[in-house]
């Protein structure tokens, strides 16, 4: 946790707090506490931001020297403060206002050659030394100490709901305070697996063994980077997701334990094992994403391998419904789904559904329903189909009054029903919600699965299939599903099988090998104002009046802009281009919206991937896994001329 004033903690077990491994203060076990910064300064979202450390010199000649290096590889101006008591001179890139920024440049540099570069934030003036607190849940104020303080417990800790393995460092930043977690790497990495690649989404264990390697391998590659502050690395998307115990999973427990020390090498060395979320079909080039030059094993690969298929298989439901309405539930073809399964209509009624009810339906309907709920039948029956005449029969049958109005005071009715005749579909809704409300049953709901082996070898024949529509549901007769999938399902109530099955990713119909993820397709539109700003972050142009798609690379990714303004243009490369226009990955399409007079009023954009699409594409890997590849095919295949080899611990 980075840059707080105050954080919360609980223990299980008896807390020590250490300064330079001497006792401060024992916390009782099952105490909660705070840990508070006295007298706090500046907000924290007043401080400048972080700092890319290049290089420290002795000389000047080296720093002109470093200067020449640089401006091969970006056209970002690096500063030189030079510290007389120290005699260096610190070749330094920022402030950034983001840490993501921050971590892409240090990402440049390390890949272009520059290996002892480290992050650090910026505070401006320096402030004088804080002490920390010790705030127990009865008020009780401690000082404990300056500088940095360690919390050790033979059991983990928790901060803020978390619960995290290793001890715990809490190092004082000016006005304000890290929390560094001090932990083994494998434990680390039960952490990190699967808050990057969960096992639930992606339910294969070599994908995740592959996960688990590139993500130890990219701590070894990225020790110190943040040194300055007193860690390693952190724990966001801005270096790699870590999210403690509440996320371990006995799949990605595996997957890290299979693979215990091995990470990947090249030329004897660890590399900077990049992955991306989904690539689109192809990871791209480092080169045209992070600058600077070429790296052997960051090249572009085909997503996904070229051997085998996803294993899959076809659905067909039992029965295709017409596509439904009816202002009497909110989701007629769950009704129809359940009232079915539970043997209130037959098969052959269901092709009819939005077709006017006979009388001898309703009453059949009614009567099979009001004697499963022990409700007696108010006379004979109904004489018509009147939707007026069935709202007053059962409010009748419920509440001894011939007044449709009653449902609706009752909330078992959510619309009149009107002196018009009752189609098949209304009369269900009318008997599922009633039901419903007054069995105190909950509203019919699919329940949300990504495809496994499991689920594929039931050879799953559903009563019913869906596609997805936003809150609509469209039947459909045929759909193919595969390992990896995102589908909402109902059992049957027999527990014989599936009654209902709803497609969520429409796109795993399609070729693409990771295509199936639901946010494959994404769109944004920026306003020529907010554009305007966003640019002028990096490029100094005025007020934007002109952008435009300057190079793409083979895979179909921008790889550079040309902007133009009242006051100049220039060209914006590389993850900037993500950063300026907010999209999720550089592989997009821009269109430009402008007015008759052909000022600019802003731009859409529609992508297809996400990421920075360097290196091992996570749902790729996934894929290749389902075909039959094991884990180190699959590192091999997106890391050019690897390595897989055990660390020495």
């Amino acid at each position: 946790m980075l840059n707080r004033h105050e954080v919360r903690f609980h223990t299980d077990a008896k807390l020590k707090i250490l300064h330079n491994k001497h006792s401060v203060r024992t916390v009782p076990a099952n105490s909660t506490f705070r840990i508070w910064l006295g007298n706090p300064g500046k907000a924290v979202e007043e401080m400048p931001g972080w700092i890319v450390q290049v290089g420290a010199y002795r000389r000047h000649s080296s720093v002109e020297a470093c200067q020449k290096m640089l401006a091969k590889f970006t056209d970002e101006k690096a500063s030189v403060e030079y510290i007389r008591k120290r005699n260096l001179y610190l070749v330094r890139f920022g402030p950034y206002s983001s840490l993501s920024e921050a971590g892409a440049t240090k990402d440049l540099l390390k890949l272009n050659g520059f290996n002892d570069v480290y992050i650090t934030s910026f505070d401006g003036k320096p402030q004088k030394k804080r002490i920390l607190y010790l705030i127990t849940a009865e008020y009780d104020k401690y000082p404990l100490r300056e500088g940095f303080i360690t919390l050790k417990s033979s059991h983990p800790i928790t901060i803020e709901g978390t619960r995290y393995r290793g001890s715990l460092q809490i190092r004082v930043n000016g006005d304000r305070f890290n929390v560094i977690n001090i932990v083994d790497i494998e434990q680390y990495l039960r952490g990190v697996v699967p808050a990057e690649m969960g096992g639930t989404l992606y339910p294969h264990i070599e994908a995740l063994k592959a996960q688990a390697v590139a993500a130890r391998t990219y701590v070894y590659y990225n020790l110190n980077q943040f040194k300055s502050l007193g860690f390693d690395i952190c724990a966001s998307q801005s270096c790699q997701v870590y999210k403690g115990m509440n996320v371990e999973q006995d799949r990605t427990d595996r997957a890290v334990e299979a693979t215990r020390g091995e990470i990947l090498t090249y030329q004897g060395k660890p590399i900077n094992a990049l992955f991306t979320a989904f690539c689109g079909g192809e990871t791209e080039n480092v080169e045209n994403v992070f600058e600077g030059g070429p790296v052997p094993y960051l090249k572009s690969v085909k997503c996904g391998g070229s051997d085998g298929d996803w294993v899959s298989w076809n659905l067909t439901a039992g029965v295709t419904l017409p596509l439904l309405e009816t202002p009497y539930v909110e989701n007629p073809s769950l009704a129809i789904v359940r009232m079915y399964e539970d043997g209130f209509l037959k098969k052959e009624t269901l092709p009819h559904l939005n077709e006017i009810a006979s009388v001898p339906f309703v009453n059949g309907y009614f009567s099979a329903l009001l004697k499963k709920m022990g409700i007696a039948l108010p006379g004979k029956g109904l004489k018509s189909n009147s939707l007026k005449e069935v709202a007053e029969y059962l409010s009748k049958a419920l509440f001894s009054i011939n007044d449709s109005m009653e449902l609706i005071n009752a909330g078992l009715v959510l619309q009149p029903c009107p002196d018009i005749p009752a189609r098949i579909v209304d009369v269900v809704a009318i008997g599922e919600k009633i039901r419903e409300v007054l069995n105190q049953e909950d509203k019919p709901k699919l329940r949300f699965k990504v495809v496994d082996k499991d689920f594929l070898d039931m050879k799953p024949t559903p009563d019913f299939l869906f596609y997805s529509a936003g809150k609509q549901l469209i039947p459909a007769s045929i759909a193919r599903i595969r390992f990896g999938d995102r589908i909402r399902y109902i059992e049957r109530p027999d527990g014989g099988g599936i009654a209902a099955v709803e497609i969520l990713t429409r796109e795993s119909q399609g070729p693409l090998n990771d295509s199936f993820v639901s946010s494959y397709r994404w769109f944004r539109f920026l306003t020529a104002d907010k554009l305007s700003r966003q640019v002028n972050r990096y490029v100094k142009v005025g007020k934007l009046t002109n952008i435009s798609v300057a190079k793409t690379t083979a895979t179909g990714r921008v790889a550079a802009l040309k902007v133009t303004g009242t006051t100049g243009s220039g060209i914006i490369r590389g993850l900037k281009i993500r950063w300026i226009l907010g999209g999720k990955e550089n592989k997009f399409r821009l269109f430009k919206r402008v007015n008759a007079g052909g000022k600019l009023l802003g731009v859409y954009l529609t992508g297809s991937a996400w990421g920075h699409g360097v290196g091992m594409c996570q749902v790729g890997a996934f894929g290749m896994a389902t075909k039959g590849h094991t884990y180190t095919d699959i590192l091999k295949h997106y890391y050019t001329g690897v390595k897989i080899e055990q660390i020495k611990e």
